[in-house]
């Protein structure tokens, strides 16, 4: 069954002229930008795939562990990519729409949950039979597909949903990208401050914020563009581009706001912790 959609970049937001510190390894930025380029690449895939016929159903795994182990971890693989990619076009649906779209991809999301549990026994050597551990590897497979054929049956209907690339989509992911702008902004904020008063530096992730936030400006021009032009196809890849960037933005912005909140705990602990090793 399927594989999975696509996804890269984000962008809007000035940044001041003031220096900034890089002090946070350059592997943050590297991983973020290889992470919405896999998205990208996940989230066309799984158009390109889910929109031809279904392929035949796959023929059972060669005999052998070790071929069908490889089949099993490649089927976990493709499933996770479609139900991830699946629930972030979902998520660009309004909560009370999609009916059957959620009901398919809570379905999937349980098939692909009971594979990796039996994945997961497997790894620690239940069951101990050979034969019996084979079928188990058979049934991660055969859950696997289960899951995209969930997703695959609702395919059509979450494009219906989502509308022509002019549609409420383009217009939900510009209302997020208006959002997290303005919360890339206040993250700035949130930098500077961690850096004065823990001496913990996080410009890194501001700053991929950022760069995914002016791609993901570009790609929603552009596909207001295609919209204008009535080229459709090409409207509908610059927007599911721009959605994958705005995902990725919003990443960066949660993790600067989550270890602010966590310190800001972290600190107010701190004077009950010392009165009490005081009475000690």
């Amino acid at each position: 069954a399927g594989t999975t959609r696509t996804a890269v970049g984000f962008g809007a937001a000035e940044q001041d002229g003031s220096a900034v510190d890089l002090a946070l390894p350059l592997v943050v930025a590297v991983a973020a930008v290889l992470a919405a380029g896999y998205g990208y690449v996940r989230r066309t895939r799984r158009v390109r795939t889910r929109t031809t016929p279904a392929p035949a159903p796959s023929a059972p795994p060669a005999p052998g562990t070790g071929g069908t182990e490889r089949q099993a971890r490649e089927a976990l693989i493709r499933a996770d990519d479609c139900v991830r990619a699946s629930a972030e076009e979902l998520s660009y649906v309004a909560e009370a729409e999609g009916g059957p779209a959620r009901e398919a991809l809570r379905a999937a999301e349980a098939e692909l949950a009971a594979a990796f549990t039996i994945f997961g026994r497997w790894a620690e050597g239940v069951p101990e039979d050979a034969h019996a551990r084979r079928q188990a590897l058979v049934g991660v497979v055969g859950r696997c597909e289960e899951a995209g054929r969930r997703l695959d049956a609702e395919a059509a209907g979450l494009d219906r949903l989502r509308g022509p690339a002019g549609g409420p989509a383009l217009g939900v992911a510009e209302r997020r990208f208006r959002e997290l702008t303005a919360r890339a902004a206040a993250a700035q904020g949130t930098v500077a401050t961690l850096r004065e008063r823990y001496g913990v530096r996080t410009d890194r992730y501001t700053e991929v914020a950022l760069d995914r936030l002016v791609f993901a400006t570009a790609r929603l021009n552009e596909a207001r563009r295609a919209v204008d032009s009535g080229t459709d196809r090409e409207a509908a890849r610059q927007l599911r581009a721009a959605e994958a960037a705005i995902s990725q933005a919003g990443i960066q912005i949660d993790g600067v706001e989550r270890l602010a909140d966590r310190l800001a705990e972290a600190t107010a602990l701190v004077p009950a912790a010392l009165a009490a090793a005081e009475e000690d």
